[in-house]
């Protein structure tokens, strides 16, 4: 895997062992064209980041800086090693469940972009994490008036109404959906 464009790309990131499902090299060029200039200056909130792939794209696409929030902590660690190879700025990594961070963060700041990439349900016994963000109190509180939220699933999988959010588009790339939505 590398980053595609901008200061950093080019430069190949690794990916961390545990259970992760990095965003392909093609989704995230279709992402990154789709949102194009709201990147430049943006703070850009990852949630379940992974290998922080989506964030480290926006920081080299000119993102003023992004909080990834993952809570593996090989993945934490993946990730802080990706920030210095790419030596890419404005980066803080936050090692919690997102669930955890939302419900405990009180600052008053928002995101121009949120990048949300959560784990598959696999199976019906599994935590349908993309309803739960969908429904988050707290979350539309983060996004910016004019911001715009992206939520990366299976193409399968049918997400329930949003309460506070609409949704603006959705673009389907193979077995992988990617959603739009701002604040309603």
């Amino acid at each position: 895997m590398r980053i595609i464009s901008g200061a950093a790309g080019g430069i190949p990131i690794a990916c961390p062992k545990s259970v992760t499902r990095p965003t392909s090299d093609r989704v995230r060029e279709a992402l990154f064209s789709i949102v194009g200039n709201l990147v430049s200056g943006a703070r850009v909130l990852d949630l379940y980041a992974g290998s922080g792939a989506l964030g480290l794209e926006a920081l080299s696409r000119g993102a003023a800086s992004v909080v990834f929030v993952e809570h593996q902590k090989d993945a934490c660690r993946v990730i802080e090693s990706n920030i210095a190879k790419t030596r890419l700025e404005g980066a803080t990594v936050v090692s919690a469940t997102v669930e955890s961070w939302l419900n405990r963060r009180n600052s008053t700041g928002t995101f121009e972009l949120i990048l949300a990439d959560p784990p598959y349900c696999k199976s019906a016994d599994d935590t349908d994490f993309a309803a739960e963000l969908l429904s988050s109190a707290p979350l539309p509180r983060l996004l910016s008036p004019t911001g715009l939220m992206m939520m990366e699933t299976q193409s399968n999988q049918a997400l329930p109404d949003a309460p506070h959010f609409e949704m603006l588009d959705r673009r389907v790339y193979g077995s992988t959906a990617v959603q739009f939505f701002c604040c309603r």
